[in-house]
């Protein structure tokens, strides 16, 4: 079966947004036993929300129906955790979480997209690239002591991607993306887009 013609709005300035889940790579379990050998503190227990709520923002250039550059942030929701701990330094403690799992990961991002318009109103999307991230982590002692901690770590990694999207008029469309940033351990998403092709330096 034959692509679909390119139309004349399939090149120019485009603007996008998402929202959806996220979830972390690491169990908790797993993430128990790292904080423990970094620090040598027993800890009792350990829960948190390996999902949450995540969103993005992007703008981009398409040069032709089939390949296109992107700027974009992006939010992989908040890991919210309790735990009940024995520790000699609550600073060291927060460090090693942070190293522990990924927390608030959030951060810029350059991508290139690739794309395959299949059918009249469908195409398929591939993205990759590079995320500039910063994920911190915010630690409150609730028993046993008092005080406040923080912790942050950041770093540039892999971005990759896959959507589907479906155009129900020429510059809206509406997409079903996965997302996954190659972080520690990998963060991904789930999310529900909305490109909107602006008409602008159109070719």
């Amino acid at each position: 079966m034959l692509a679909p013609a390119a139309r004349a709005d399939d090149s120019g300035l485009y603007v996008g947004a998402g929202i959806g889940q996220s979830e972390v790579g690491v169990g908790q379990e797993e993430a128990r036993q790292r904080v423990e050998a970094s620090t040598g503190d027993t800890v009792t227990s350990m829960s948190f929300d390996q999902k949450d709520t995540s969103f993005h923002v992007r703008v981009g250039y398409a040069f032709n129906p089939t390949f296109a550059l992107e700027a974009a942030y992006y939010e992989f929701g908040d890991t919210r955790s309790e735990v009940v701990a024995e520790v000699l330094d609550p600073q060291a403690f927060v460090e090693a979480m942070a190293d522990a799992f990924p927390s608030n990961v959030h951060g810029p991002a350059l991508v290139a997209r690739l794309s395959w318009p299949f059918a009249e109103r469908w195409a398929a999307h591939l993205r990759g690239g590079v995320i500039s991230w910063k994920s911190d982590v915010d630690a409150e002692i609730i028993s046993g002591g008092s005080g406040r901690f923080e912790a942050s770590r950041d770093g540039e990694d892999l971005l990759w991607g896959a959507a589907l999207a479906w155009r129900p008029s020429e510059r809206l469309a509406v997409s079903l993306e996965f997302t996954q940033a190659q972080i520690s351990d990998d963060v991904r998403t789930l999310e529900l887009g909305v490109t909107w092709m602006t008409g602008w330096l159109g070719r």
